[in-house]
């Protein structure tokens, strides 16, 4: 299998639109206007990657490169080229992508080298066990045969498509609303290595400060476990309660024995406040090192 890239929406093949709009009804029934009508075949950023073997069209996938994943929509296989290995190799092929695009952006600079992670990640889909019956669930039992892991997503991440499908997906599926997931494949896993300037703050607590911080991880940490979600909210931070610094007076953040490390998720250059799993990748990072330095007194 052959892959080729379009960047122009003017090229991408009739027969992957039309399979496309089937698809749509398919799985979306009476409600995939409301849904297709949301979702630009290519946006700005994107590029189509079209399978071939040889001038046979197979099928195709929509990506948009970031700095900690690969977005994929669109992923199909036209329906006459299935049960071939097709979808299997293109994931395969999409892997590889990713991985090379990690490293493309290491060597270039254009990616922290300290959070060295890259994932392929999925538009959001319902997550259960396969049914033939229900053909939103049989994407995401694709995914997960294949080693994707579903996550909870974050409403700030979503694409308008994806905003409107989550609400027909949860009229169609009451009982399954909890079950809509991002799906996620690890591609690069290096780890996290903590900057010198955050290092140095860590190194500086007092006892006091902490026991208050790793309290503040610990509860961080732990409701990532329990809800696959990772808080910054003033209210529920007890470093904010600490140095008295709220939502609505954030004056004293900038004197927090913390500040640098605390503002490293909203960094200018592959932020990741929103990536749930980057971040708690960061925190576990930043645990680790305070607990092999606890301070003595």
């Amino acid at each position: 299998m052959n892959l080729e890239i379009i960047l122009d929406e003017a090229e991408i093949p009739s027969k992957l639109l039309d399979f496309k709009v089937e698809h749509y009804k398919e799985v979306f029934g009476e409600h995939w206007e409301q849904v297709f009508n949301a979702n630009p075949h290519m946006e700005e950023g994107e590029e189509m990657v079209i399978a071939k073997d040889s001038d046979r069209l197979i099928g195709g996938c929509i990506i948009k490169k970031g700095i900690y994943c690969i977005r994929m929509k669109g992923f199909g296989i036209l329906p006459e080229n299935r049960r071939r290995g097709y979808a299997r190799e293109l994931i395969y092929d999409l892997r590889n992508m990713t991985r090379k695009h990690h490293h493309e952006l290491v060597r270039m600079q254009k990616k922290p080298t300290d959070i060295k992670l890259m994932y392929l990640r999925s538009l959001v889909y319902l997550d259960g066990e396969f049914s033939m019956d229900i053909p939103a669930l049989q994407f995401g039992s694709f995914l997960k045969n294949l080693g994707f892991i579903p996550y909870m997503y974050n409403k700030h991440e979503l694409s308008e498509e994806e905003k409107i499908a989550i609400e027909v997906y949860k009229e169609m599926y009451p009982d399954l609303a909890d079950n809509i997931k991002v799906f996620k494949k690890t591609i690069v896993d290096y780890g996290v290595d903590l900057k010198p300037e955050i290092k140095q703050e860590l190194l500086a607590f007092t006892k006091e400060q902490w026991d208050t911080v790793m309290h503040g991880l610990n509860w961080k940490l732990g409701n990532y476990e329990k809800s696959g979600k990772v808080s910054f909210r003033y209210d529920l931070c007890p470093i904010c309660a600490d140095m008295e610094s709220s939502e609505q007076n954030s004056e004293n953040c900038r004197k927090c024995y913390i500040y640098k490390t605390c503002t490293e998720p909203f960094r200018e250059v592959g932020r990741f406040k929103e990536d749930f799993q980057v971040s708690n990748a960061y925190f576990t990072a930043m645990r680790d090192f305070m607990l092999a330095n606890k301070p003595r007194n």
